[in-house]
């Protein structure tokens, strides 16, 4: 039983104890110990009840000693859980103590994969992985993968890794299928008791991408050989993005840059002979914004020039991203760029690669917990609140006791000629 797991049974475990947890340990071939108690500081005469933590449908044995050496399971045991705890009965006298054991009889399970069962907008050349959990271990030499028509791959086979209860699979430089297949792929895998899991999912392939034939987009290679010139961290976006190949020009053109973003037009300042020019319908969208005005996907309706101060001004209205890609997917992955803006909308930073977000939770560690025949006391950050005035029956100082969340976005959609056909976030 986890401390935290153990911190939320106290007020059903103790209300009539004097207890706290002994020793927690762990076999190689037999399931964990979760917990062993001692209720000796007991005085009340009468009977008593001693709770733990279940898991509906599992076995559990509930052991009984007198000097931590020697054990005997209690009659009745083991026992198959129907709720999420479990109950004995027994009579106040000598010390005891007793001690908690499920039974693994279950399969391996499945922790988290990718891509998930019924995925979609999966790369083509994408890595799978499946985190697997088990009382016992897992018996690594049991893995077997099959991934379409590759497999079954046992642990030692190309691009499958195994790094503690994770699986990785990566296909190299061969597709795991062709666009918009629906791919299907088996885990077998055993704990070291023989106890064995076939896990057989599907997945569907990211379609074929068609865009738009009249598309401008503003920070692309293309763009930057017609004279735009960019720079900060909207230059490291572009430089992400390989020059264009066939033959290129002798001079560099007459730079142009974005001078301004608003919401029914875009403003281009030009030295004399590089102005750029756009025709009315053509889509245009932006590869390296410099702020978050920048960020558009629109079309253009028209165009005025005023030669006085070298300044175009593209008038537009948005489009919609169907617009611009009949077909295709998109998804929030490791090659994603998340933008970070300051308080005026400007970029700061773009951050390509592995997505990290800050840890959120709370530390109230120390935190205190009284238990009254008539009442309790709770003393957390600093704040005590209480019902009851009887003596104290249990005292309790939780050494560690926090809850931590590390934020995580997966999100995909996939479009074809109807529109959007799938979204997930």
């Amino acid at each position: 039983m986890s401390p935290r797991k153990f911190c939320r049974l106290l007020p059903l475990v103790f209300p009539l104890f004097l207890a706290l947890p002994l020793v927690s340990a762990t076999a190689a071939t037999t399931p964990q110990i979760e917990s062993q108690f001692d209720f000796s500081s007991d005085t009340t005469p009468g009977a008593r009840k001693f709770y733990f933590a279940t898991v509906p449908g599992h076995r559990y044995s509930l052991w009984r000693s007198t000097d931590l050496q020697n054990w005997a399971i209690l009659p009745g045991h083991p026992q198959t859980a129907t709720g999420l705890s479990m109950e004995h009965t027994f009579a106040q006298g000598q010390k005891e103590f007793f001690r908690v054991e499920p039974i693994d009889e279950q399969a391996p399970t499945v922790v988290a994969q990718y891509p998930a069962a019924d995925g979609f907008a999966v790369g083509r050349f994408a890595d799978l992985s499946i985190e697997l959990a088990d009382a016992s271990g897992i018996d690594l030499a049991s893995i077997r993968l099959t991934v379409g028509a590759t497999g079954p791959l046992a642990p030692g086979a190309p691009g499958l890794t195994i790094t503690g209860n994770t699986i990785n699979y990566d296909s190299g430089d061969a597709a795991l299928g062709a666009w918009s297949a629906t791919i299907s792929a088996t885990l077998v895998a055993s704990d070291t008791l023989g106890h064995t899991l076939t896990r057989t999912w599907s997945f569907r392939l990211e379609p074929e991408p068609q865009t738009a034939a009249n598309i401008f987009v503003f920070g692309s290679p293309t763009a930057q050989r017609a004279g735009q010139r960019v720079s900060g961290p909207a230059a490291a976006l572009a430089s992400r993005f390989p020059a264009p190949t066939g033959p290129q020009k002798a001079n560099d053109p007459p730079p142009w840059h974005i001078d301004s973003v608003q919401a029914d037009r875009i403003v281009i300042a030009y030295d004399a002979g590089g102005m750029p020019t756009f025709s009315a319908g053509q889509l245009i969208c932006n590869l390296a914004p410099v702020k978050e005005s920048e960020i558009f996907y629109r079309r253009v309706a028209s165009t005025s020039d005023d030669a006085v101060t070298s300044k175009l001004t593209v008038m537009t209205t948005d489009a919609a991203l169907t617009d611009f890609a009949t077909s295709g997917s998109a998804a929030v992955s490791e090659n994603s760029v998340v933008y970070e803006l300051n308080g005026d909308g400007a970029l700061t930073k773009a951050v390509a690669g592995t997505l990290n977000f800050p840890r959120i939770g709370y530390d109230l560690s120390g935190s205190e917990f009284k238990l009254r025949a008539d009442g309790y006391e709770a003393t957390v950050a600093g704040l005590t609140s209480s019902s009851g005035s009887l003596p104290t029956w249990l005292e309790v100082t939780a050494t560690e006791y926090s809850w931590w969340f590390t934020p995580r976005i997966r999100a995909g959609l996939e479009l074809d000629w109807s529109g959007l056909k799938s979204f997930e976030a």
